[in-house]
């Protein structure tokens, strides 16, 4: 089984959960949500699961993949993604 995922590494994503933290930390509590969400999903599939990962924000970083063995690389891709710039689908 193969999976993409689309991470948005956007400046903005950070604003989103503005109004309910400040600084660093702000960032956290949507990302704690979200990976919880894709973590659910991996325990969920089989043993064969491809992850590629795509991060994006003003230009697409070059796929990472994972596999279901290797998630706690994963997780730890996602929770140091630096949130900056703006997002642009056209690179």
């Amino acid at each position: 089984t193969n999976v993409a995922i689309l991470w948005d590494c956007s400046g903005s994503r950070s604003a989103q959960v503005s109004l309910i933290m400040s600084g660093a930390a702000k960032t956290n509590v949507l990302q704690a949500k979200e990976i919880e969400v894709i973590q659910k999903f991996v325990d969920s599939c089989g043993d064969n699961l491809s992850i590629d990962l795509h991060n994006f924000s003003t230009y697409v970083e070059p796929k990472k993949t994972f596999s279901k063995k290797n998630v706690t690389e994963l997780i730890n891709a996602l929770k140091s993604s630096v949130f900056d710039g703006a997002t642009r689908f056209d690179t």
